[in-house]
C-alpha cells in the first residue's frame, strides 16, 4: 500500500526537518482539493463510525460519521505518517518516518516519541496491544513486546526497501517490499529467510488469512498467492495493468484488492473467483467496519465510501485535483488560480469557495493576472492567451503565436503589460493586450525565460536558465544582463521579485538564492539562506509582503520568511504540501498552490516592522479627502506619472497600480476601512510617503 515515488520523497524530507528548530506559519487552511489534496497513505477504523486516515505531511485526519466528513488531527510534524491501526476501540498506533505514536482514548490524544532507527519506517502492523513490527528502508525490521514502548531491530537479511508487514501470530511474519522482495519470520522477527515471489516489482501489499494461505500484490496487476506459508508462490495476471496496493480479507472466504487507479476486485470464494468494479479514484488503503462498510484512501486526498462491500462508491473528495502552474490574488477576496488541462478557478469570499471558469482550451495555463476585479488574462502552453471583462466568468482568446509556450503575464496598469515565453522572445503590450509588440532579450540561444517581474511601466527583471537574470529600464524594448559563472547560479532561475527600484532577489534549482541592493547590477548570497534540505530543493517562487518581509517558497513545503529585506532567513516547519510551484499574497494572507490542486492559506505573521506605518513623510504632498471613500487626490505633488503602493496598518501591501495621472487621483474604494499608508513612486525612483484613513 505504498506508493513507488515515495522513497526519494522521503529521504528529501526528512533532509529539511533534521537538525534545525524551524518556526511555525499559523493554522493553515485547505482550500482544494478538500479535505486535502495529500497523499493519504493509510486508513483504519476505530468503530463503525470513528476512522483515521495517514499521510504525507504530517498528516492524521479523523472522521466521526464513517469517513463522509473529516477534520485534522494537529501532531506538529510534517514527516510521512506511512500507517495507522487500531487493535480495538482504545488502542492505535500511528507510524511515521522515524517517529512512533500511540494512543490508548481511541485517538482523542496521542503521544508520540522517536524511537525508530536510522533507517526511515514504511509499514506497521501490531498482532495486539503489545506485539508489533515496522518495516523500513535498507531491509531492517523493527520489532516491540511492550506496546511501542521500547522496539529492536535485526536486519531480515536484504538492503532493499521493505515497505510491508504481516503476522498470523506473535511467531510467523512476513516483509515486502522493493524488487520483489518478500521475506519470512518463524520466531517473532528475530530471523528472517527467503521467501521467493519469483517477479522482480516492488510488493506493495501482502495478507494472510491463515499461517499457509496468503497472498500478495504488485504492479501490473500481478497477484502472488500461496498456499505453504510463502515457501512458494503462484502468479496471477488480474485484467488490470494498475498496481494492487492494497488487500484485505476478513474471512478465509471473503476479501478485496485495491487497485492505484481505482480498480476494485472481490472474492466470496477465497480467491478462486474475483469480480470487478471501479472505485473511480486512486487508491492505496482499505479499511472495512463491523457493519460492512468499506472506506478507501490514496493519491491527492482520494476518499471513497461502500455500502455494498465494494460493488458500488460514493467518492468523497472535492475540487480538481490538477497540477495547479500559478495564482493572482488581486485582494483578500478576488483571485484566480490556473493549472494544467486547461483549469482555471475563481474565487471572490478568498478561498473559501474555488468555482472553474474554463478558458476554452486544452493546455495547460501557467500564468494569471487581473488589473481589476473584472478585467485580466491568462496565457499558457502553444500561444495560450485569454481575456476576461467579467471577473473570469468568461474569456475570449486573444491567441498570438501559437508556436510559443507563454510561462508568465504581468501587468502594471490596465496597459501597461508583458508576456514570457519559452525563448528569448518577450511580448509586451501597451494598449491594455489589443496588439502585442515582440522584444527580444539578449539570452544565448539556449535560453528560456521562466519568470519576469516589472515595477512599474519602464523598470522590470527577467529570469532564465544557466543563472541569467536581465534587467530594463525602458519598459522591455533593450535588456542589460547579469550572470556569474561558477557563482552559483549556473543552475535555472526561477522566480525573481524587487520590493523597490533597488532591493531584489531571485531563487532558483539546488536552494540558491541571491539578493541584489543595486537594482539588479549584481547579486550576492544572502548572510543566512541555506539548511540542510536547500541544496537539493526546487526552490519556485519569491514575493515580497512589505519592503522589509520577503517569501520564498520551493519543493517539499518549503517556506522561508526574511524580515530584513532578503539578508538572512528563517525556515518555516515544511508545510503539509508535496511541493509549493506559486504562490500570491494580498491583505493579511499568503496563499499556496501545488501538485494535486492544492490550495492553502495561511494568515501572515506579523510583520517584524511597519516601516510604512513609522517613516516619516518626505515631503509636504498629502492625500484628500482625508478621511475618504473612494476616489483620492494628492496635493504639493510633482505633476505627471507616478505609480502607487497601498499598506495597511501592519505594514502589509495590500495595493499596487501603475503608473498614473497625479492630477486624476487613484480609485481605492474596494479597501476595507481602516488606515493605510499610501507610498507614491515617481518613474525615476523617489518616494513620498502619507497617511490615509478609508472611511
Amino acid at each position: 500500500m505504498r506508493p513507488i515515488i515515495r522513497p526519494l520523497l522521503l529521504a528529501l524530507w526528512l533532509l529539511g526537518g533534521q537538525g534545525a528548530t524551524h518556526a511555525q506559519l499559523p493554522e493553515l487552511t485547505w482550500q482544494n482539493p478538500l479535505p486535502t489534496g495529500m497523499w493519504l497513505m493509510d486508513v483504519s477504523f476505530v468503530n463503525d463510525d470513528r476512522v483515521f486516515a495517514s499521510g504525507t505531511g504530517g498528516q492524521l485526519l479523523r472522521s466521526e460519521d464513517g469517513g463522509a466528513s473529516w477534520a485534522f488531527v494537529d501532531l506538529s510534524t510534517s514527516e510521512y505518517h506511512n500507517a495507522v491501526q487500531f487493535i480495538d476501540q482504545n488502542t492505535g498506533y500511528l507510524l511515521g518516518n522515524s517517529t512512533f505514536w500511540h494512543t490508548t482514548d481511541g485517538g482523542n490524544s496521542w503521544s508520540g516519541a522517536s524511537v525508530m532507527i536510522s533507517a526511515m519506517a514504511e509499514g506497521m502492523y501490531f498482532l495486539d496491544a503489545q506485539h508489533g513490527w515496522a518495516a523500513h528502508q535498507s531491509g531492517y525490521v523493527s520489532r516491540t513486546v511492550d506496546g511501542g514502548l521500547s522496539w529492536s531491530s535485526v536486519t531480515a537479511g536484504v538492503t532493499s526497501v521493505l515497505t510491508e508487514v504481516f503476522f498470523i501470530d506473535a511467531m510467523r511474519g512476513w516483509v515486502a517490499g522493493h524488487s520483489g522482495t518478500i521475506r519470512r519470520t518463524l520466531d517473532g522477527g528475530a530471523t528472517w529467510t527467503a521467501s521467493p515471489s519469483g517477479i522482480t516489482q516492488q510488493v506493495r501489499s501482502i495478507f494472510f488469512t491463515d499461517s499457509l494461505t496468503g497472498w500478495a500484490g504488485s504492479a501490473g496487476g500481478r497477484l502472488l498467492s500461496t498456499t505453504d506459508g510463502g515457501t512458494s508462490w503462484t502468479l496471477t495476471l488480474m485484467p488490470t495493468p494498475q498496481g494492487i496496493n492494497d488487500i484485505l480479507f476478513t474471512t478465509p472466504l471473503q476479501g478485496w484488492l485495491v487497485c492505484s487507479a481505482g480498480a476494485v476486485f472481490s472474492t466470496v470464494d477465497g480467491g478462486a473467483t474475483w469480480t470487478q468494479s471501479d472505485a473511480g479514484i486512486e487508491m492505496e488503503s482499505l479499511a472495512r467496519n463491523s457493519a460492512g462498510e468499506l472506506i478507501t484512501v490514496g493519491a491527492c486526498g482520494a476518499i471513497g465510501l461502500s455500502a455494498d462491500d465494494g460493488t458500488n462508491w460514493t467518492p468523497v473528495r472535492e475540487g480538481p485535483t490538477t497540477f495547479m502552474n500559478s495564482i493572482f490574488m488581486l485582494d483578500d477576496q478576488h483571485g484566480w488560480a490556473t493549472g494544467n488541462a486547461g483549469l482555471t478557478l475563481r474565487t471572490t469570499d478568498g478561498g473559501d469557495h474555488w468555482t472553474p471558469v474554463p478558458v476554452g482550451s486544452p493546455n495547460a495555463v501557467t500564468g494569471v493576472h487581473f488589473t481589476d476585479p473584472m478585467n485580466g488574462w491568462t496565457c499558457g502552453f502553444y500561444g495560450l492567451l485569454y481575456r476576461s471583462t467579467d471577473g473570469g466568468i468568461n474569456w475570449v482568446s486573444d491567441s498570438i503565436w501559437p508556436t510559443y509556450i507563454f510561462r508568465d503575464i504581468q501587468f502594471v496598469d490596465p496597459q501597461h503589460g508583458w508576456l514570457a515565453t519559452n525563448t528569448r522572445l518577450l511580448f509586451r503590450t501597451l494598449d491594455g493586450g489589443t496588439t502585442w509588440l515582440p522584444d527580444t532579450i539578449l539570452f544565448p540561444s539556449t535560453h528560456n525565460v521562466y519568470d519576469i517581474f516589472f515595477l512599474d511601466t519602464q523598470t522590470g527583471w527577467a529570469c532564465g536558465n544557466y543563472g541569467f537574470i536581465y534587467r530594463t529600464v525602458d519598459g522591455g524594448q533593450n535588456w542589460a544582463g547579469w550572470n556569474q559563472p561558477g557563482g552559483g547560479m549556473n543552475d535555472r532561475v526561477n522566480s525573481v521579485a524587487f520590493a523597490d527600484a533597488m532591493n531584489g532577489l531571485a531563487v532558483g534549482n539546488n536552494g540558491v538564492i541571491r539578493r541584489s541592493i543595486n537594482g539588479g547590477l549584481t547579486w550576492n548570497a544572502p548572510v543566512s539562506a541555506s539548511a540542510p534540505s536547500l541544496s537539493i530543493t526546487e526552490l519556485n517562487k519569491v514575493l515580497y509582503t512589505s519592503p522589509t518581509d520577503a517569501w520564498i517558497m520551493g519543493d517539499y513545503g518549503l517556506v522561508l520568511r526574511s524580515t530584513d529585506a532578503g539578508a538572512t532567513w528563517t525556515m518555516f516547519d515544511r508545510l503539509r504540501m508535496q511541493n509549493i510551484d506559486h504562490a500570491s499574497a494580498a491583505g493579511q494572507h499568503l496563499w499556496f498552490v501545488g501538485p494535486c490542486g492544492n490550495i492553502v492559506r495561511t494568515e501572515l505573521p506579523p510583520l517584524s516592522t511597519a516601516v510604512p506605518i513609522t517613516t516619516q513623510a518626505t515631503t509636504s504632498s498629502h492625500a484628500f479627502p482625508n478621511p475618504g471613500s473612494d476616489r483620492v487626490w494628492f496635493k504639493d505633488t510633482p505633476t505627471g506619472q507616478m505609480a502607487l503602493k497601498v499598506f495597511d496598518a501592519r505594514g502589509a501591501l495590500v495595493r499596487t497600480t501603475g503608473l498614473f495621472d497625479v492630477r486624476q487621483g487613484v480609485d481605492l474604494s474596494t479597501l476595507t476601512p481602516g488606515l493605510y499608508v499610501l507610498q507614491l513612486i515617481e518613474p525615476q525612483g523617489n518616494t513620498q510617503w502619507m497617511r490615509w484613513v478609508k472611511e
